[in-house]
């Protein structure tokens, strides 16, 4: 198993920091409820499916003090986790793939272009498929001077918080 992350801990801990303040208690609570979400199909689909991968990222961050808007270019809405699990026979049926993956685990990568690294990772490769958008992939094209965010108006490496990302 690899990459599954579960935060109860560290998530009651910022509950109770925040109790006081109703938005990030709010928020505090959403990460939370999808937390315990998630560590109930992991371990459902793991005891009873046979669950070979599971893969869950969400489709934006968020900054509580300026909200949730188009025209806030906030690189806190863009910055995102991708907790993913492979199970000991899908590493193995798909050796190259997992390996490739794993190794590029800190590798730049946008949502955006997340359709095809799924089309890869179940190898279901269609007519739509870019084997140039699947990290899994040989092919994989972007370095992260390449990647654009905010409808392609604003570069990731742009990011204040990349100055000291090797």
């Amino acid at each position: 198993s690899l990459w599954i992350f579960i935060f109860d801990q560290l998530f009651n801990f910022i509950l109770q920091r925040t109790m006081d303040d109703n938005v990030d208690a709010e928020y505090s609570n959403a990460i939370l409820y999808v937390d315990d979400f998630l560590k109930y199909i992991y371990e459902f689909g793991v005891d009873r499916l046979n669950m070979q991968m599971m893969l869950y990222f969400a489709d934006h961050g968020e900054n509580l003090q300026t909200g949730h808007g188009p025209s806030d270019h906030s690189f806190d809405k863009v910055r995102i986790p991708v907790f993913a699990y492979f199970g000991k026979d899908y590493q193995k049926v798909n050796k190259t793939r997992f390996e490739r993956l794993k190794a590029r685990q800190d590798w730049f990568y946008t949502n955006d272009i997340i359709y095809n690294t799924l089309c890869g990772l179940m190898n279901a490769e269609s007519g739509f498929y870019d084997s140039g958008e699947d990290l899994s992939n040989e092919n994989f094209k972007f370095k992260k001077e390449d990647l654009y965010t905010f409808d392609r108006e604003v570069k990731v490496i742009n990011d204040p918080n990349l100055q000291n990302y090797k």
